[in-house]
């Protein structure tokens, strides 16, 4: 009994200082007062780095990457792309059964001014009246489920303000029973012919 009590302790503590994390990231990027260490980053690495991805091994969940011979470096923070891969693969994995799948794309379109990425899972699906809210604090698609599969509410709010703060977008796509998937967008990096071009006129 006293063994099972400390693991109980140890696992609520644990989340606690989770949460604790989480509100001071988001309040410290709500407030503006994160400065950005910008650099020039290979994508693949990030997800690569993700500490989410021992979430995916646990689970025995199938991970995949597609990425395209051509994609570009990218200006932004390392750690903390690399931590929007880690809060959107580790929700992947949390809300996809064992033997699942997890997929992350990677596109890159010459004549646009983003490069794409999608965080595709074959879990249980978000219902299409909860989608608007998921990027709201706290906000709880279903109380049950995540009471079940833990986590502090705040993943999904902390990837909108770290992709809005690096000048993406982000949105959602997802079918009951047929997975989610998580798309944003980065902006490439300017070639400097285009600056100077701006310059000029």
């Amino acid at each position: 009994k006293q063994n099972r009590a400390i693991l109980i302790m140890n696992k609520e503590s644990d989340r606690l200082t989770y949460l604790i994390n989480d509100i001071l990231d988001l309040s410290k990027l709500e407030a503006g007062k994160i400065k950005l260490n910008i650099e020039l980053v290979n994508l693949e690495e990030c997800i690569d780095n993700a500490a989410s991805l021992e979430d995916v091994k646990k689970k025995n969940i199938s991970f995949r990457k597609m990425i395209p011979k051509n994609m570009p470096l990218i200006e932004a923070d390392k750690g903390k792309i690399t931590q929007v891969f880690t809060n959107l693969i580790s929700n992947a994995a949390k809300f996809t059964k064992p033997k699942g799948k997890i997929m992350v794309v990677l596109s890159n379109k010459e004549k646009d001014d983003f490069v794409v990425v999608k965080v595709k899972d074959t879990g249980i699906g978000i219902a299409k009246k909860h989608i608007p809210n998921l990027f709201n604090k706290f906000y709880q698609v279903e109380s049950h489920l995540r009471r079940n599969v833990g986590g502090t509410g705040l993943g999904l709010p902390i990837v909108k303000e770290i992709i809005t703060l690096h000048k993406g977008e982000i949105s959602v796509k997802s079918k009951i029973k047929q997975g989610t998937s998580i798309i944003f967008k980065l902006p490439k990096v300017k070639e400097k012919k285009d600056e100077e071009e701006k310059e000029r006129k």
